[in-house]
């Protein structure tokens, strides 16, 4: 972020301030929204103490403890930390909150951060009898400009799907996406198709993974060196995407 310069006595004041005060201060706590099968909470918004010092845009902003909430799903960050940021602190809490009456899509339209990183993401999907949680390990995204992102990465995940009767594990190395946009995938996965087929939007460039190995009852049943995607483009369905997936997997589950 950039400083103009201030008077040596205000300079001074500041250090000694750092000296005795947090350095990320909480300007908000348990920050909690949304109705129905869309909630959001956020345990504290932060600011480096500098931007909260010279009451400057705070082009940084980290979150403590998000859980958001779509439908069954449920998505759990212990911090979100979003750097070189022009979008305003109204707009990154709005991103969470379901009640706001604005799509998703539409949210993640206003989102512009040169930066935003999530150190572990965990991701719990019920699918019928099956329970499924997702580990997410340093995504960063880079290069965010109004809910499209340059370039995305993750070190790896960890997938764990419990049934009635078995149960399955799925590790992956590093990943990475070019090219996505996001806030048209938003659109498609939740929102429903017109009485008009409507066209094929392109909402990823590239995608790419290694060293996926599924795992049941403790074998390796299943063994990817690497894979890759490009140019996916998608269309609204009648039921939309997001329930439309859900389906699917649940009926691919035999094993459960």
């Amino acid at each position: 972020m950039d400083f103009v310069r201030r008077p040596l006595l205000i300079l001074s004041s500041v250090l000694v301030a750092a000296a005795v005060l947090p350095i990320e201060p909480a300007v908000r706590r348990d920050v909690s929204g949304g109705d129905g099968s869309q909630r959001f909470t956020i345990g504290a918004v932060r600011v480096p103490l500098w931007s909260a010092a010279f009451a400057q845009g705070a082009g940084t902003v980290n979150l403590e403890n998000v859980r958001l909430t779509l439908g069954p799903s449920t998505y759990t960050a212990p911090r979100i930390e979003f750097s070189g940021l022009t979008s305003t602190a109204a707009e990154i809490q709005g991103l969470f909150d379901g009640a706001s009456g604005e799509p998703l899509g539409a949210r993640l339209a206003k989102i512009s951060a040169q930066r935003v990183a999530i150190p572990e993401l965990f991701v719990d999907e019920p699918l019928g009898p099956v329970r499924q949680r997702t580990v997410y390990r340093n995504l960063i995204a880079q290069d965010v400009e109004r809910g499209r992102i340059r370039l995305a990465t993750a070190e790896g995940a960890s997938t764990d799907v419990t049934g009635p009767t078995s149960r399955g594990t799925i590790t992956q190395g590093r990943m990475s996406a070019e090219d996505t946009d996001l806030a048209a995938m938003a659109r498609i996965f939740t929102e429903k198709a017109g009485p008009q087929s409507a066209p094929l939007t392109t909402v990823l460039g590239s995608i790419s993974g290694e060293n996926v190995i599924y795992s049941e009852k403790g074998a390796v049943t299943l063994k990817v060196a690497h894979y890759s995607l490009r140019n996916l483009a998608l269309r609204p369905t009648q039921e939309s995407w997001g329930r439309r997936c859900d389906w699917t997997a649940f009926r691919t589950r035999s094993w459960a």
